[in-house]
């Protein structure tokens, strides 16, 4: 508690420290009860966001805090990503007769905030039963793709068969990086690839709905290992570095360090060949999907300002800035992320790199992280690293 309660020791240990608090369940012990509450109720009382955040996600996860009002004042902040982890640490921690004044999910479903029901959807994933499911099923269409993100993972979770043709209609009106979204969905409750057409999932369904059985975690796994043997992406299909791109607001954050001069095969650069990857993929990306390109090195240098539509003229722009790029400087990590996040828009990155960040304001790989999880905790972004 005295630790976390310097406002000069150094943020990674204190992170550590926060992060064993929250691995400690709730009611194990009345003394480790007594002894991680008073280190947590410590750090929520810190000026330093992240510590602040981390925190709230350590009470979330424990299920457990003795400074119930401290969260209250919390799930009440101006900052969103406070308040979202806030109200997911009380709906967490607050027992089932905890009052009138407790947080009820199914009302903060109804909230006009979009972190409010993002925390509403994981609440009612908690909490399962045919009531939060009818509402997680009604959040599936809400007109904030982030909400719906977060009540398809829940569905997930809760592995309930009437989700099944909720998902499968979902996925027919979805476009861009939810489709993916609704397609994992459906593996995992179906054991079943079917692509990503709503088309063949609902034949499957008007065969074998009445009679079908949620798999076991077991055989999902296993659906799943077999499935990544397999290669997807056809030839016309949309990829980077072998990913799927579907999304319809996304940017690709590339390295152009000096180390991307490796000689990879053929005498080819880890550049050359990132710049080939860079072209195909912006070649076959349709007209109207919004895009940006962020090489980085000692710095980050969008192509664009924020995203921009695919046309014609933005491609050509696009393939001759992607051309010239060469290799030299250092690994800025932090600052590439922070220029991919400006754009609300955005719902894919894809981080190439080769090396650990070496400039920027946070070159620690723990604080890094630590820092982009907070930013994405109320925008879902889908992050694809990929390490060359």
């Amino acid at each position: 508690k005295k630790f976390v309660g310097n406002r000069n020791a150094p943020q990674q240990r204190m992170l550590v420290v926060i992060d064993a608090m929250g691995a400690q369940p709730a009611g194990m012990d009345p003394v480790v009860d007594e002894g991680v509450n008073s280190v947590l109720d410590e750090a929520l009382r810190h000026r330093d966001p992240m510590v602040m955040y981390r925190a709230l996600v350590a009470v979330a996860r424990r299920g457990g805090t003795s400074a119930p009002k401290s969260l209250a004042k919390l799930a009440k902040s101006k900052d969103q990503i406070v308040k979202r982890a806030a109200i997911i640490a009380l709906l967490r921690t607050q027992a089932d007769d905890s009052g009138s004044r407790a947080l009820k999910p199914l009302e903060l479903a109804e909230s006009g905030e979009s972190v409010v029901r993002q925390a509403a959807a994981i609440g009612l994933g908690d909490r399962g039963g045919d009531e939060a499911l009818e509402v997680l099923h009604r959040l599936i269409e809400d007109e904030d793709w982030r909400v719906r993100a977060e009540a398809i993972r829940s569905v997930i979770r809760l592995r309930d068969r009437s989700s099944i043709p909720v998902l499968i209609d979902g996925l027919g009106r979805a476009k861009g990086r939810l489709t993916a979204d609704f397609h994992a969905a459906l593996l995992r409750l179906t054991a079943k690839d079917l692509g990503l057409a709503a088309g063949r999932w609902r034949i499957f369904w008007s065969k074998e709905g009445e009679t079908f059985q949620v798999p076991s975690s077991e055989v999902v796994a296993k659906a799943m290992e077999e499935r990544a043997k397999r290669k997807e992406d056809s030839e016309s299909s949309v990829a980077f570095y072998g990913i799927s791109v579907l999304s319809e607001a996304f940017v690709l954050v590339v390295d152009t360090s000096g180390s991307m001069n490796a000689i990879v095969g053929d005498g080819k650069t880890r550049l050359d060949v990132a710049k080939e990857q860079i072209a195909k993929t912006l070649n076959r990306v349709a007209d109207g999907v919004l895009f940006n390109v962020i090489p980085f090195a000692n710095g980050a240098r969008p192509l664009t300002d924020g995203l921009a539509p695919m046309e014609e003229v933005a491609r050509e722009e696009a393939l001759a800035y992607v051309e010239i790029l060469r290799e030299a400087g250092g690994t800025n990590i932090y600052d590439s992320l922070s220029a991919a996040f400006e754009d609300e828009r955005v719902d894919t990155i894809y981080l190439l790199s080769d090396g650990a960040p070496s400039a920027g304001e946070l070159t620690d790989v723990m604080a890094l992280r630590a820092e982009v999880e907070r930013w994405n905790s109320t925008r879902g972004i889908l992050i694809h690293a990929i390490a060359v």
